[in-house]
């Protein structure tokens, strides 16, 4: 892996640390990178998790920080707004947001 480059796969608490698997309850963020793919429609993504009953915020992690996240999927948006098929969705503001109870949203950089 190159310097700077992400993991095919890391895992995060929804405060952007390190997942602590035994300390984070069940929410959690996932970053899938692209190390090592040569197509040119690949893109990170992030994932957050939220199987909670009550909304939470999550940061986006220090390591995925410098990216621009664009909204692909939201589970709690109505259709159309819930996907974004041409990865064109709103912009991740702040590298913060707030998932409602039982919900996913997948973010992929621009």
């Amino acid at each position: 892996m190159k310097p700077n480059q992400l993991p095919d796969v890391s895992w995060y608490g929804p405060d952007g640390k390190p997942i602590d698997w035994n300390a984070n309850g069940p929410s959690l963020t996932s970053i899938f990178g692209t190390a090592g793919l040569s197509d040119p429609a690949a893109r990170l993504s992030c994932l957050c998790f939220m199987p909670a009953d009550q909304p939470r915020e999550f940061r986006t992690p220090a390591a995925a920080a410098g990216q621009k996240w664009r909204l692909f999927i939201d589970t709690a948006a109505e259709p159309p707004g819930d996907i974004y098929p041409e990865a064109d969705g709103p912009l991740l503001e702040d590298h913060a947001d707030v998932l409602d109870g039982h919900t996913l949203r997948c973010y992929v950089a621009e």
